[in-house]
């Protein structure tokens, strides 16, 4: 069986090997360009993402967060786990919306978060709901709840 596993390895590092020595110095800038564009981008966009999910922040601050962190994970969303993994940002997007009023783009964000958490089968419907749950602020639950009864 390790024998098996070994000559598949091997295989791998001469497939890797003969790209190298076709294209060489192409493929290693490109390589390199890509990781060091994406590594700053997926940094900041979970650093937001963590701010635009604390229960410190509320209302412009809260979206403000929340709002950099969408726009820099962009490049990920067309795959369905990133997408999927999205929808409490959109969450907690609406949930800024709705804390300075701005109700109707609250349940465009609320709708976007449900249509991110159904791109992929996963615990991500029931983490919205439960979020939604813990959270003590009236507005947001009652445009949540407003959301998922149309919905029915």
């Amino acid at each position: 069986m390790s024998t098996s596993s070994e000559n598949a390895a091997s295989l791998r590092w001469k497939w890797i090997a003969a790209i190298s020595k076709r294209f060489g110095r192409a493929v290693r800038v490109w390589i390199v360009f890509s990781f060091l564009l994406l590594l700053p981008l997926g940094l900041l966009s979970d650093s937001m993402a963590m701010a635009c999910r604390n229960d410190n922040y509320e209302g412009s601050k809260k979206l403000r967060y929340c709002n950099i962190s969408l726009a820099t994970r962009t490049w990920l969303d067309f795959l369905p786990l990133m997408f999927a993994r999205s929808a409490a940002i959109h969450l907690e997007r609406g949930i800024a919306l709705s804390q300075i009023g701005r109700e109707e783009e609250a349940l465009t964000a609320f709708e976007r978060a449900i249509e991110a958490a159904r791109a992929k089968p996963g615990p991500w419907e029931q983490e919205l709901q439960s979020r939604i749950q813990e959270f003590d602020a009236r507005q947001p639950t009652i445009l949540w709840n407003s959301l998922l009864t149309d919905g029915e």
